[in-house]
């Protein structure tokens, strides 16, 4: 995550808005900003794809995907504003012990995810360091799909270990989530 998400989201949260707010601002950001979506180039033109139009276009994995960045990266920082957030879902850990082992595997599951994906933004930069002309059309879209097989597995992980129950209210607060994100496409 950049410093500039960072720093909204931290903003959004002093100023008591609801945590809702700075994620809003984290899906977009997110969308914007990663190396995938960066490559535009000449030839490219970038498509602009609002959720809160056309939800089915945005990838359900796009979606877990930043559900799981956010739940990692903010849930040490301010666990009370997490769980009033995952209250959203429905696990938010304030009911009987189910609850709170719903909860507990959601977060790990999410921490191991940004973990992983975070070797793979790693990568990234590094081949771009070590060669700053490589073709960011062939490295992109190769971690972009390494990105995609991660969250898929991630998601039929978390699926498996909550429980078709728990699954389903995760599934839908994605489509929820959708509808506010926005995501920018580069068409050929």
């Amino acid at each position: 995550m950049s410093k500039i998400q960072s720093n909204m989201i931290r903003v959004a949260a002093r100023n008591d808005r609801s945590l809702s707010v700075a994620l809003r601002m984290f899906v977009a950001l997110a969308c914007l900003c990663t190396p995938f979506t960066m490559r535009l180039q000449g030839q490219n033109t970038p498509q602009v794809i609002d959720g809160s139009l056309n939800p089915e276009m945005i990838p359900d994995w796009r979606a877990y995907s930043l559900l799981f960045r956010f739940i990692s990266n903010h849930w040490n920082e301010n666990r009370d504003a997490m769980l009033a957030y995952l209250n959203t879902i429905g696990l938010n850990g304030e009911s009987p012990t189910r609850d709170k082992a719903q909860l507990d595997t959601l977060v790990a599951t999410a921490q191991e995810f940004a973990k992983r994906s975070a070797d793979l933004d790693t990568s990234l930069r590094e081949a771009l360091t070590r060669n700053p002309n490589l073709s960011l059309d062939r490295e992109a879209h190769r971690l972009e799909q390494e990105k995609k097989q991660l969250t898929l597995e991630t998601v039929s992980r978390l699926e498996t270990r909550l429980g078709l129950v728990d699954a389903e209210r995760v599934r839908q607060h994605i489509g929820k989530m959708k509808r506010k994100m926005k995501m920018i496409q580069t068409m050929p």
